[in-house]
Protein backbone atom coordinates (compact mmCIF):
# COMPACT_ATOMS: atom_id res chain seq x y z
CA UNK A 1 0.00 0.00 0.00
CA UNK A 2 1.36 3.37 -1.00
CA UNK A 3 1.16 6.70 0.76
CA UNK A 4 -2.11 8.45 1.37
CA UNK A 5 -4.72 8.96 3.99
CA UNK A 6 -8.43 8.61 4.61
CA UNK A 7 -10.76 11.10 6.26
CA UNK A 8 -14.05 9.63 7.39
CA UNK A 9 -17.03 11.54 8.77
CA UNK A 10 -19.87 10.20 10.88
CA UNK A 11 -22.35 11.58 13.39
CA UNK A 12 -21.19 9.11 16.05
CA UNK A 13 -18.26 6.80 16.63
CA UNK A 14 -19.42 3.19 16.73
CA UNK A 15 -16.00 1.54 17.05
CA UNK A 16 -12.58 1.91 18.62
CA UNK A 17 -10.57 1.43 15.41
CA UNK A 18 -7.50 3.63 15.04
CA UNK A 19 -4.92 3.91 12.30
CA UNK A 20 -2.19 6.50 11.76
CA UNK A 21 -3.45 7.29 8.25
CA UNK A 22 -7.16 7.50 9.06
CA UNK A 23 -8.69 10.64 10.54
CA UNK A 24 -12.14 10.24 12.09
CA UNK A 25 -14.26 13.39 12.13
CA UNK A 26 -17.42 13.43 14.22
CA UNK A 27 -20.34 15.54 13.10
CA UNK A 28 -22.69 16.22 10.25
CA UNK A 29 -20.92 16.10 6.87
CA UNK A 30 -22.42 19.51 6.05
CA UNK A 31 -21.43 21.25 9.28
CA UNK A 32 -19.25 24.25 8.33
CA UNK A 33 -16.40 23.15 10.61
CA UNK A 34 -16.38 19.65 9.12
CA UNK A 35 -16.46 20.91 5.51
CA UNK A 36 -13.68 23.41 6.23
CA UNK A 37 -11.50 20.76 7.90
CA UNK A 38 -11.88 18.46 4.91
CA UNK A 39 -11.27 21.35 2.49
CA UNK A 40 -8.02 22.21 4.28
CA UNK A 41 -6.88 18.57 4.27
CA UNK A 42 -7.77 18.13 0.58
CA UNK A 43 -5.87 21.29 -0.34
CA UNK A 44 -2.73 19.96 1.34
CA UNK A 45 -2.99 16.44 -0.16
CA UNK A 46 0.02 15.35 -2.21
CA UNK A 47 -1.97 13.04 -4.46
CA UNK A 48 -5.41 12.41 -5.85
CA UNK A 49 -8.45 13.38 -3.79
CA UNK A 50 -11.50 11.14 -4.09
CA UNK A 51 -14.77 11.57 -2.20
CA UNK A 52 -17.42 8.98 -1.34
CA UNK A 53 -20.83 10.20 -0.17
CA UNK A 54 -22.74 7.67 1.91
CA UNK A 55 -24.62 9.38 4.71
CA UNK A 56 -28.07 10.95 4.78
CA UNK A 57 -29.73 9.76 1.59
CA UNK A 58 -32.29 12.55 1.10
CA UNK A 59 -31.95 14.44 -2.18
CA UNK A 60 -31.49 17.80 -0.46
CA UNK A 61 -28.67 16.50 1.75
CA UNK A 62 -26.83 14.66 -1.05
CA UNK A 63 -27.16 17.67 -3.35
CA UNK A 64 -25.67 19.92 -0.66
CA UNK A 65 -22.82 17.41 -0.11
CA UNK A 66 -22.11 17.42 -3.84
CA UNK A 67 -21.90 21.21 -3.81
CA UNK A 68 -19.58 21.18 -0.78
CA UNK A 69 -17.27 18.29 -1.65
CA UNK A 70 -17.10 18.10 -5.47
CA UNK A 71 -14.70 21.08 -5.72
CA UNK A 72 -12.21 19.14 -3.57
CA UNK A 73 -11.96 16.23 -6.05
CA UNK A 74 -8.80 16.36 -8.15
CA UNK A 75 -9.03 16.15 -11.96
CA UNK A 76 -9.13 12.53 -13.12
CA UNK A 77 -10.48 11.34 -9.77
CA UNK A 78 -14.01 10.63 -8.59
CA UNK A 79 -16.82 11.58 -6.33
CA UNK A 80 -18.86 8.45 -5.69
CA UNK A 81 -22.45 8.81 -4.56
CA UNK A 82 -23.77 5.70 -2.84
CA UNK A 83 -27.31 4.28 -2.75
CA UNK A 84 -28.92 5.87 -5.81
CA UNK A 85 -30.78 2.58 -6.07
CA UNK A 86 -33.22 4.06 -3.55
CA UNK A 87 -34.69 6.05 -6.43
CA UNK A 88 -35.17 2.94 -8.58
CA UNK A 89 -36.38 0.09 -6.38
CA UNK A 90 -40.08 -0.09 -5.47
CA UNK A 91 -39.31 -1.17 -1.90
CA UNK A 92 -37.56 2.16 -1.23
CA UNK A 93 -40.35 4.38 -2.61
CA UNK A 94 -40.89 6.01 0.78
CA UNK A 95 -37.30 7.29 0.84
CA UNK A 96 -37.57 9.30 -2.38
CA UNK A 97 -36.34 11.55 -3.77
CA UNK A 98 -32.89 10.30 -2.92
CA UNK A 99 -29.29 10.25 -4.16
CA UNK A 100 -30.00 9.55 -7.83
CA UNK A 101 -32.24 12.62 -8.07
CA UNK A 102 -29.46 14.67 -6.42
CA UNK A 103 -26.87 13.32 -8.88
CA UNK A 104 -29.04 14.17 -11.87
CA UNK A 105 -29.69 17.66 -10.52
CA UNK A 106 -25.97 18.23 -9.87
CA UNK A 107 -24.95 17.00 -13.31
CA UNK A 108 -27.30 19.44 -15.06
CA UNK A 109 -24.94 22.26 -14.07
CA UNK A 110 -21.60 20.56 -13.29
CA UNK A 111 -19.48 21.22 -16.36
CA UNK A 112 -16.31 19.77 -14.83
CA UNK A 113 -17.73 16.31 -14.04
CA UNK A 114 -18.96 13.46 -16.22
CA UNK A 115 -20.65 10.13 -15.59
CA UNK A 116 -18.09 7.34 -15.78
CA UNK A 117 -19.93 5.09 -18.22
CA UNK A 118 -17.10 2.52 -18.21
CA UNK A 119 -17.57 1.81 -14.52
CA UNK A 120 -21.35 1.77 -14.96
CA UNK A 121 -21.01 -0.98 -17.59
CA UNK A 122 -18.48 -2.90 -15.48
CA UNK A 123 -20.75 -3.10 -12.44
CA UNK A 124 -23.93 -4.55 -13.94
CA UNK A 125 -25.69 -4.54 -10.58
CA UNK A 126 -25.05 -1.51 -8.44
CA UNK A 127 -26.38 0.29 -5.41
CA UNK A 128 -25.11 3.54 -6.91
CA UNK A 129 -26.38 3.95 -10.49
CA UNK A 130 -24.84 7.02 -12.14
CA UNK A 131 -22.89 7.37 -8.91
CA UNK A 132 -19.37 7.38 -10.38
CA UNK A 133 -18.74 11.03 -11.24
CA UNK A 134 -15.32 11.68 -12.73
CA UNK A 135 -13.75 15.11 -12.62
CA UNK A 136 -12.63 16.05 -16.09
CA UNK A 137 -9.01 16.85 -16.82
CA UNK A 138 -8.31 20.14 -18.53
CA UNK A 139 -5.45 20.94 -20.89
CA UNK A 140 -3.74 22.91 -18.11
CA UNK A 141 -4.05 19.90 -15.72
CA UNK A 142 -2.32 17.66 -18.29
CA UNK A 143 0.45 20.22 -18.86
CA UNK A 144 1.06 20.56 -15.12
CA UNK A 145 1.28 16.77 -14.70
CA UNK A 146 3.69 16.44 -17.64
CA UNK A 147 5.95 19.15 -16.25
CA UNK A 148 6.27 17.22 -12.98
CA UNK A 149 7.28 13.93 -14.64
CA UNK A 150 11.02 13.43 -15.10
CA UNK A 151 12.23 13.12 -18.69
CA UNK A 152 9.28 14.95 -20.21
CA UNK A 153 10.56 18.50 -19.91
CA UNK A 154 11.86 20.28 -22.99
CA UNK A 155 14.99 22.25 -22.24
Amino acid sequence: MGPGSVVTIDVERLHAITHPRIMFLLGNSLAPTVVETVRRLAASARGPVMVTLDSDRRKSHVRAELAAYAPMVTPGSFIIVQDGVIDMQPRFAGARPGPLAAIEDFMRTATDFEFDEERARKFLISHHPKGWLKRKRTTSDTMKESARKPGLRKE
